[in-house]
């Protein structure tokens, strides 16, 4: 049964390296120094490799919500203070000029530049006056 696993360059990369000590062409310590970790770390990954194949080296925090997220619920209502009073100024403009909002929640929220992406990506369906960008 063959399945297919995405890897990152460095994973790729870590997996050569691994395969080169299983294949007794490299000592753990030379590719300790290749990679820039210690050779603890490189047992943990040649462990990982023994028991999970190429998919023990990947990593385990792809496509997980980050912990420091904001609620849908939080996102939603500085969107929406976004739009009403700063949809024409930039994230960190909207922050500075956003006192009310500020008290009610973290004030970095409002230099979310990836929210004022969605906001502009969603301006023509949206209602929203278009931005150009020169």
């Amino acid at each position: 049964m063959s399945c297919l696993i995405t890897m990152s360059q460095k994973e790729l990369h870590r997996l050569e390296l691994i395969q080169k000590i299983r294949d007794e062409r490299l000592t753990v310590v030379e590719a300790a120094e290749r990679l820039d970790l210690s050779r603890s770390q490189v047992h943990r990954l040649l462990q990982a490799y023994d028991r999970d194949g190429p998919a023990g080296l990947v990593s385990r925090k792809r496509s997980r919500p980050s912990n420091r997220r904001h609620s849908e619920e939080f996102r939603n209502a500085a969107l929406d203070l976004i739009r009403e009073r700063y949809l024409d100024f930039g994230p960190t403009l909207a922050r500075e000029n956003a006192p009310d909002f500020c008290r009610q929640g973290d004030a970095a929220a409002m230099d979310d530049r990836g929210w004022h992406l969605d906001l502009a990506s969603g301006t023509q369906e949206a209602g929203f006056p278009a931005t150009r960008l020169t």
